[in-house]
Order: C-alpha cells, then structure tokens, then sequence
C-alpha cells in the first residue's frame, strides 16, 4: 500500500468515526431536550396543584369560606368588596381548571386528572353566585374551554 493509498484509508476511517460522533451526540441532545420538556412537564403541573392549593387553603380560613358559601348562594351585593373578593375567588378557581383542561389537552396530565374536577366544578358553577360571576367572566377564557365548560353544564354533570 503506497503513501497515498493509506492517506485515504485514514481519511475514510476518520469520517466513519466523525459521523459516528454526530449520531452520538444527536441522540445525547434529544435525550437533554427530552429531559428538558419532562422537568417543564413536571413543573407545569406542580404549578397547576399549586393553584388549587392556594384556593382551597384560602376556604380553610373561615371568613373567606362564609363568603364563598354565600357568595355561591348569590346573596352578595355586588357593589360590595365582598363580592369582589367573592368574584376574584371564582376566578382564580376557574383559572385554574382552564390551566388543568389546556394541560390535560396537551397530555401534559392525563386525562382524568382533568375529568376528576369536572364534578365539582360543574356543581359550583350550578349555584347562582358563581354562575352570575362566570357569566361576566367566560369571555376572558379560551373559546373552546368555555364551550366544554357549557357542554358540563347543560349535561348536568
């Protein structure tokens, strides 16, 4: 074998293992950005728990659970700063299951994690206070989650 002849054998052996080198790292950055859309995943849904959380610690303190039992009630006026914290309430609590139904679409969280709230909230948007506040507020919610939403209700569910 000449000078030549073991230059280019040398050259195609060098290829071979640089093409190799990308395969590897190809296939180490999609398991980086695979791990990546996990721990976004993961902290998506932590942040969704943790907007339930913060509604339902907040009915642990009793004036604010008397306002949301008659604010469901519709005996709130709603000129008055009760209501508005009532109003803020329903709000934050039908934020956050439009944040749990886009996760759920998404496949972010499965399914029933979504379909495990629809019970309850479909009940509290059947009582009047909150059905006067949702009706002013639907319009600054995603068009397809208040039509599930109407779909819930009108089934009874």
């Amino acid at each position: 074998m000449d000078h030549q002849a073991f230059a280019q054998l040398l050259g195609n052996y060098g290829e071979f293992v640089g093409a190799i080198t990308v395969l590897a790292t190809l296939a180490y950055l999609a398991y980086q950005l695979r791990q990546g859309t996990r721990a976004l995943e993961r902290a998506d849904v932590r942040a969704i728990m943790e907007r339930f959380d913060a509604f339902f610690i907040s009915l642990e303190h009793q004036e604010t659970a008397a306002l949301w039992l008659e604010g469901q009630a519709g005996g709130l006026n709603a000129e008055s700063a009760r209501y508005l914290s009532f109003f803020s309430l329903v709000t934050r609590y039908a934020y956050a299951m439009q944040n749990l139904w886009e996760s759920a679409r998404q496949g972010i969280v499965s399914e029933p994690m979504w379909t495990r709230q629809i019970p309850a909230f479909a009940g509290t948007l059947s009582t009047p206070g909150v059905e006067q506040v949702w009706e002013q507020i639907r319009s600054g919610f995603a068009e397809d989650f208040v039509n599930e939403v109407e779909e819930l209700r009108s089934a009874g569910t």
